[in-house]
C-alpha cells in the first residue's frame, strides 16, 4: 500500500479539538520564527553595509573619473544618476531590498501567532466555562437550502 503523504502542519490555524496541543506547539512556533526572524534582520544589515560600502564606492569613482561615467559636470544628481546605472549598485540595491522584504514577511508570521496566542486565550475560557457552539444558519439561508434541497428532487421549479 502506497504511504498518503502527510500535509505539513500549518502553523497558523488552530484545532479547537486540541487546544492543549496547540499551547505546546505554539512555543515552539514563536521560538522558530523568532530564531528565523533574527536570521533575516542580520542578512539585512549585512545587505545594508554592503549597500552603503558600494554607495560610496560608486560615488568616488565618478568624482574622481567623471569622464569614464560619460558626465560633462559633477553635480549631486547626476552622481547619482551615474551610480544607479551601475550593476554593482543595482545588485546590492535588489539584495538589500529582498533582505528586507523576507525581514517584514518573517514580522508579519510573529504578528499572526501573536493573534493565535491571544485566540487560544479566548478559546481555552470559553472552553473553561462550558461553552459550545452550534453552527447554525439564519432565516435566509435556511430557505435558500430548502428551495435549492426541493428544485434537486424534481420539487416546484
Amino acid at each position: 500500500m502506497a504511504k498518503v503523504a502527510k500535509e505539513p502542519r500549518n502553523i497558523f490555524r488552530i484545532d479547537p479539538n486540541r487546544l492543549d496541543r496547540e499551547c505546546v506547539l505554539h512555543v515552539a512556533d514563536v521560538h522558530k520564527l523568532m530564531c528565523q526572524l533574527a536570521d533575516a534582520k542580520l542578512a539585512l544589515a549585512e545587505a545594508e553595509q554592503t549597500y552603503v560600502a558600494v554607495k560610496a564606492e560608486l560615488d568616488a569613482k565618478v568624482r574622481k573619473n567623471p569622464e569614464k561615467f560619460k558626465l560633462m559636470k559633477i553635480t549631486e544628481v547626476a552622481v547619482q544618476n551615474a551610480m544607479r546605472n551601475s550593476s554593482d549598485y543595482q545588485e546590492a540595491k535588489e539584495l538589500r531590498d529582498k533582505c528586507l522584504y523576507d525581514v517584514d514577511i518573517i514580522q508579519a508570521g510573529v504578528t499572526a501567532l501573536n493573534h493565535k496566542r491571544d485566540m487560544l486565550k479566548g478559546l481555552i475560557t470559553l472552553y473553561s466555562m462550558d461553552y459550545y457552539s452550534e453552527v447554525t444558519a439564519d432565516r435566509e439561508e435556511i430557505e435558500s437550502i430548502n428551495k435549492t434541497a426541493s428544485r434537486s428532487k424534481g420539487g416546484v421549479r
